[in-house]
């Protein structure tokens, strides 16, 4: 997916991989995030994890390509 000329590889653990895309490219776009995750932000580098969302069972993260 492409979000701000930037692109990612979202991967979903436990949830559809459309809701997290969904999910994904709405905190990318505006740093909102879903009701009852906790999101870490990680220094945006190339090949490394960008965030990290998760509400004790449901994950889903982006990887900078």
């Amino acid at each position: 997916m492409t979000v701000k000329g930037k692109r990612y590889q979202v991967k979903a653990d436990q949830i559809s991989c459309g809701t997290g895309r969904d999910h994904a490219r709405r905190f990318l776009q505006s740093g909102r995030k879903p009701r009852g995750y906790r999101c870490r932000d990680y220094p945006s580098r190339r090949g490394r994890v960008d965030f990290s969302c998760n509400d004790g069972r449901k994950v889903f993260f982006a990887i900078r390509r």
